[in-house]
């Protein structure tokens, strides 16, 4: 008592600290402990295609976990967050009891990373929402089992044409797709075909035909296109018959992957037989009077 030394007391301090006989025991109060148990996870897919992943939280500790709080799922090339790639963020907005656990599943979008084998780690209470007095290093965890990320790779590999077509003239062109790459091209893309003089497609190039195809191609399957053209009438001359696959990006391919989508063939141009009419012999009056006035006009064309 008199902690503060306000009362004179002329120097008879030494008694005025007391302490209690028995001891106090302090606990700790009654915590929540998130564990990330277990995560189930796709064994393959290509990028920008669906998949689903599970996951299991459990709460080891001794008071109930008040939700909400947000549980991330990332895709890792080594199991860790460094350089992790995120997935999906699922919020979890019901509390749970010590002892009980839950099951999470979402669907999400491969994202276009490097073929390989990578893993799903999951952060439960990523923004540590809940207490759990020290406690969160056992909110993380990365999956055992590895997705495999893949890509189709479209490879034109030939294009036939005829030798030497009349401009103006149809005619069937040929071509062949082969998927060169580590997994299945799916869904619909189209195969355009353009008349060039330089091999390389812009603003100067005609516009041949756009065929539409579909999949799946399974990995190193190929197709035959084929289709009928028309040469534009005043074509003469070499070309480069260009068959771009896929050409509005609709498959996901890597970088790389892109390079081979085009694929040329050598294509001389003979310029078809044209007329070539001839005005002669124009007659007319040197003069004419009236308002409105009619006149007789002659003219021969050969």
């Amino acid at each position: 008592t008199n902690a503060g030394n306000s009362i004179y007391e002329k120097g008879l301090t030494a008694n005025n600290t007391g302490r209690a006989t028995a001891q106090l025991l302090v606990a700790p109060a009654p915590a929540r402990d998130l564990v990330v148990a277990d995560i189930l996870v796709p064994t393959t897919g290509n990028a920008g295609e669906q998949r689903v992943v599970q996951w299991t939280v459990t709460n080891i500790g001794d008071a109930t976990a008040t939700g909400p709080w947000t549980d991330r799922i990332y895709l890792s090339l080594d199991g860790t967050l460094n350089g992790a790639t995120l997935l999906a963020s699922v919020v979890r907005s019901t509390g749970l009891a010590p002892n009980a656990g839950y099951t999470g599943s979402t669907s999400v979008s491969l994202p276009d990373l490097a073929d390989g084998s990578y893993r799903i780690v999951v952060v439960a209470d990523a923004s540590t929402q809940v207490f759990e007095d020290g406690r969160e290093a056992n909110n993380t965890l990365a999956s055992t089992a590895t997705l495999t990320l893949t890509h189709p790779d479209l490879d034109v590999t030939g294009v036939t044409v005829p030798t030497l077509p009349n401009s103006g003239t149809s005619f069937n062109v040929q071509w062949t797709v082969e998927n060169a790459g580590s997994g299945p091209a799916g869904g619909t893309w189209i195969d355009t075909l353009w008349l060039s003089r330089d091999g390389i497609v812009g603003a100067d190039d005609f516009k041949l035909a756009d065929v539409v195809r579909a999949g799946p191609l399974s990995i190193g399957g190929a197709y035959t296109g084929s289709t009928s053209i028309t040469l534009p009438l005043d074509a003469n001359g070499t070309y480069q018959l260009l068959v771009v696959a896929d050409s509005g990006n609709a498959v996901r391919e890597l970088t790389a992957g892109e390079l081979n989508n085009l694929g040329s063939a050598l294509l001389e141009v003979a310029l078809a037989p044209y007329a070539d009419l001839r005005v002669s012999g124009v007659v007319a009056p040197t003069e004419t009077i009236g308002d409105p006035a009619e006149v007789t006009i002659r003219w021969t064309v050969d």
